[in-house]
């Protein structure tokens, strides 16, 4: 069995934080609460309930404690 090794350049930090995503489809304002699952210096992993088209431009808030 072949072990794996990490890949990624920067280190993911696991936090849970709530985040606000706002999208712009057709000049209507879609609005969707989620969560963080994982932060790093180059990007975050967020969880959402709603599909979201890939492509999509991404107005994110995170809310800090």
């Amino acid at each position: 069995m072949s072990v794996m090794t990490e890949r990624r350049a920067a280190r993911r930090y696991d936090l849970t934080l709530p985040i606000t995503i706002r999208t712009a489809v057709e000049k209507l304002i879609n609005r969707q609460e989620g969560k963080t699952r994982d932060i790093s210096t180059r990007g975050l992993y967020f969880v959402v309930s709603e599909e979201m088209a890939a492509g999509s431009y991404l107005d994110i808030t995170l809310t800090l404690p």
